[in-house]
């Protein structure tokens, strides 16, 4: 699970995307059931979703990276599909591991997020209007960029 640090380390390393304003990282899985053909459900884990109606949201999973956090910022910036997104996030993700070894904590620009603890996406509410489905036993932090 990422923490509050590593989201701001890897979004101040990246010069193409822009940082999301909302940040949500839950403890556990991000699944979603999908009808076949036959009628049988079938469920697709995720390490993170972009809601597409909402470009200023990212939410992550307990087995997200810094790859999935690049991957859907690319996907809330420029809105491309997993075709263009997959490779370019990849791509991001070298460039800002080897930023980051080479530049010894120098950042390319300044990103900071504080915890959110009463605003509409903190609630249950709030994430249903997201359409994310996480039981009353899980938990959500909720990260807000500092302009």
């Amino acid at each position: 699970m990422l923490t509050k640090e590593e989201i701001e380390e890897i979004l101040s390393n990246c010069f193409v995307v822009e940082a999301p304003m909302h940040v949500l990282v839950t403890n556990l899985p991000l699944v979603h059931s999908k009808y076949g053909r036959a009628g049988g459900a079938t469920l697709h884990f995720f390490r993170g979703i972009q809601p597409s109606w909402r470009s200023d949201v990212v939410i992550l999973g307990p087995e997200a990276t810094g790859e999935t956090l690049l991957h859907e910022a690319i996907h809330a910036n420029f809105m491309f599909r997993e075709v263009l997104t997959y490779p370019l996030g990849k791509i991001l993700w070298i460039g800002n591991r080897i930023r980051r070894n080479r530049m010894l904590g120098l950042r390319m620009k300044d990103v900071k997020y504080v915890e959110c603890s009463g605003c509409m996406l903190c609630s249950r509410e709030g994430l249903r209007s997201l359409r994310v489905r996480v039981p009353e036993k899980g938990k959500v932090t909720h990260y807000v960029r500092i302009q």
